[in-house]
């Protein structure tokens, strides 16, 4: 689940209990608490210094870098692997090889 979605759901099922975040402090706990792994690693430090909107914030971008650092690896792997096969189907047809063992 992604960041905002987390957040959208954090924030309804808070309606229905108020007394588990009566504070910002508690709020931000909680929140954070729910994070997945690498963005509780990297938010939790922080929290005791950050309001509510600035931990979202935070997750938020330690998540758009995170995509974007994943979009930039698999563009690398596809450039590494790109062009390196020379032997096609059709190369294979014309020499007679379709498959069968002979």
């Amino acid at each position: 689940m992604d960041v905002s979605t987390y957040k959208t759901k954090f924030c309804k099922l808070a309606i229905y209990a108020p007394y588990l975040v009566p504070t910002e402090e508690a709020r931000v706990q909680r929140f954070v608490d729910g994070l997945v792994g690498r963005l509780y690693t990297a938010v939790a430090p922080q929290m005791k210094t950050l309001s509510y909107s600035d931990v979202v914030n935070l997750a938020r971008k330690i998540e758009n870098k995170g995509r974007d650092e994943r979009a930039a690896s698999d563009l690398r792997k596809k450039a590494k692997t790109g062009g390196s096969f020379s032997c096609s189907f059709s190369e294979n047809r014309r020499a007679g090889n379709q498959g069968q063992q002979q």
